[in-house]
C-alpha cells in the first residue's frame, strides 16, 4: 500500500453511486470486496438500511446492482480469509436500546452460516440503558485477530439518533473469537479535539508496509455553529492502540451542500491493482437528513 499520508482524496463524479430508495431513507456503512477478493471477479459491497445488510454487486465498483437482504443487522464488515468471507456487522434488539456483534461465513458470497455472537455489551463504558457494541472492524497482526469496535451512545438533538461515544479494541487467535476485550476504550470524545468533541464514532486499521498500520476514524462533533457533524480523518499507528492524526484538518468532511451537506459516516478502503478507493456514506441533513453512498479516489501528485 502507498504512503496514504501523501495523498490526496478525490470524489468521484457519479458521487452517490448508492441512493436510498423508498420507504428507506438510510444507506449507511459500506464495506466492499475487490475483484481480487471476490469468488467470482467482480466488484462486491455490502451496506445497511435501517434494518437490513444488503447486497451489491458490480462490474466497475460504480455502478451497483442489488442482489438482497442478507440477514437484519447493520454496520457491517466483510473480511475475506482462505476462501471463507467473514461478515461482522451490528445486530440490534427489538426495542433498540441494545445491540451486539454477530458474524455469518460464506465460501461464495450467496449462502451464509447461521447468525454467531461474537461480542455483546459487557463494561461499564459500554452502556447500560442504552448499551451498544458496534461498528466492527478486523485487522490481524501476525496470528492475533483484533477486532476494533463502538460502544456506548451519545444522542444528538439535532438528528435524532445516537452516535458511537468510544472505540474500544479486543482480541482473539481465533477469526470467530471467544475475544478478549481491553479493559478501557483506545479512543474516546475530547472535548479539545475540533473533529472528536462529542464521541470517537468508528475506526478501521489497514496494516502499513513496514509495520504499523494506517486507521480512519469518523469522530462526532459539535461545529461553531452549534450544529453536529462528523467528518473522516486519517490517523496512523505504530501498535494499534495509540494513534497520531496525520493531518490538521479531515481527509473527506461536510460540504454544507448536496449528499454531503451535513455528516460523513463510516467507510472501507479498497485497494485494486492501481487504484485505491475510500468507500463511505453521507447525510444530507440534520432531522429529516437521506444517507448515500460514494467513494474518493486516492491520488499522488
Amino acid at each position: 500500500m502507498k504512503d496514504l499520508a501523501a495523498a490526496r482524496w478525490v470524489l468521484h463524479p457519479d458521487n452517490p453511486v448508492i441512493h436510498p430508495s423508498p420507504p428507506n431513507w438510510l444507506m449507511g456503512d459500506p464495506t466492499v470486496l475487490t475483484p481480487g477478493e471476490s469468488p467470482d471477479g467482480q466488484w462486491h459491497l455490502f451496506c445497511n438500511t435501517l434494518r437490513h445488510v444488503q447486497h451489491f454487486i458490480g462490474e466497475d465498483g460504480v455502478a451497483w446492482r442489488l442482489i438482497g437482504n442478507v440477514c437484519r443487522g447493520m454496520r457491517a464488515f466483510v473480511y475475506p480469509e482462505d476462501g471463507v468471507f467473514h461478515l461482522f456487522y451490528e445486530l440490534h434488539a427489538a426495542t433498540y436500546h441494545r445491540s451486539r456483534i454477530c458474524a455469518r461465513t460464506s465460501t461464495d458470497l450467496e449462502t451464509w452460516s447461521a447468525e454467531r455472537e461474537i461480542l455483546a455489551p459487557l463494561l461499564a463504558w459500554e452502556g447500560r440503558l442504552p448499551s451498544y457494541t458496534s461498528c466492527p472492524g478486523l485487522v490481524k497482526d501476525g496470528d492475533t485477530y483484533r477486532l476494533y469496535y463502538s460502544a456506548g451512545a451519545i444522542a444528538l438533538f439535532d438528528t435524532l439518533v445516537t452516535e458511537p461515544r468510544y472505540i474500544g479494541v479486543a482480541e482473539s487467535e481465533h477469526i470467530l473469537g471467544p475475544y478478549r476485550r481491553h479493559a478501557v476504550p483506545i479512543i474516546g470524545p475530547d472535548p479539545d479535539h475540533r473533529w472528536r468533541n462529542r464521541g470517537a464514532g468508528s475506526i478501521k486499521l489497514y496494516p502499513k508496509e513496514g509495520g504499523g498500520f494506517w486507521a480512519f476514524n469518523n469522530g462526532i462533533y459539535r461545529g461553531p455553529d452549534g450544529r453536529h457533524g462528523s467528518a473522516i480523518m486519517l490517523l496512523e499507528s505504530d501498535d494499534g492502540y495509540r494513534f497520531r492524526q496525520v493531518h490538521e484538518q479531515p481527509i473527506i468532511q461536510p460540504t454544507g451542500e448536496g449528499w454531503l451537506r451535513a455528516f460523513v459516516y463510516a467507510f472501507d478502503l479498497a485497494v485494486f491493482e492501481d487504484e485505491t478507493r475510500l468507500y463511505f456514506n453521507a447525510r444530507d441533513g440534520w432531522s429529516k437528513g437521506k444517507e448515500y453512498i460514494g467513494f474518493a479516489r486516492a491520488q499522488w501528485d
